[in-house]
């Protein structure tokens, strides 16, 4: 007799549940309370997503700001060849980063000056 095949959907939810038992574990939770917590938060997402298609985002967009404040805040003037080799794109991209995040910071300083609610 063959092993029967898992139901479709079973297996994203049996791995969500790992993925967030192991994630609690590192934390410090004990075991069986880590696992209980995986289990009601995957079956609570079924619950809620069940049915529908859901696609994951790889999360470049929430993670290449992170990066852009990390290479500004490394820039000094005279490392870009570092920058490049260590973040693993061109001189001309660093630049357009440090150049949009020196704006940006200039814009935050400037609106910082003078708050909307107090007169000028």
């Amino acid at each position: 007799m063959a092993a029967s095949k898992p139901k479709p959907g079973t297996e994203l939810l049996s791995d969500l549940a790992d993925r967030i038992t192991t994630y609690l574990v590192g934390l410090g939770h004990p075991e069986e309370s880590a696992r209980h917590i995986a289990e009601t938060i995957a079956l609570d997402m079924a619950n809620n997503w069940g049915g529908q298609l859901i696609y994951f985002p790889k999360g470049r967009f929430v993670l290449l700001p992170r990066r852009d404040r990390q290479i500004y805040a490394a820039f000094n003037g005279s490392n870009i060849k570092d920058l490049v080799q260590q973040y693993g794109v061109c001189e001309q991209h660093i630049y357009r980063i440090i150049k949009a995040m020196r704006r940006s910071d200039l814009a935050d300083r400037h609106d910082n000056l003078f708050p909307p609610d107090q007169p000028a």
